[in-house]
């Protein structure tokens, strides 16, 4: 998706603005940086993870610093995945000891 698509999305609806300058200046140099990589490829990688953990889903709110969620947005729109699917993936790896964590 070129930067035309997705400010199309953005004005659709599809994707949500960003208010902060600096917020939105970071989300386009992030976008920026995914020239020359396998997005598909990536995209179709976590989709799968998503797919997986689709079964047996179990709704629930937790608080997030601001900041954190915003960058994990980030994240999500590189890999061209819903950030809810993404903390799912995160915690899914965390729980099957794929990903390890220092607290």
């Amino acid at each position: 998706m070129d930067k035309k698509e997705l400010v199309k999305k953005m004005k659709q609806g599809e994707i949500g603005f960003i208010d902060e300058p600096e917020e939105e200046k970071e989300v386009w140099q992030a976008y920026e940086k995914l020239a020359g990589t396998n997005i598909e490829k990536r995209k179709k990688e976590l989709q799968d993870i998503a797919k997986a953990t689709i079964e047996n889903n179990k709704r629930i709110s937790i608080r997030v610093n601001e900041r954190d969620l915003f960058e994990l947005k980030a994240k999500a729109l590189e890999n061209g995945v819903p950030y809810q699917n993404l903390i799912g993936a995160l915690i899914h790896h965390y729980v099957t000891d794929k990903i390890s964590l220092t607290i």
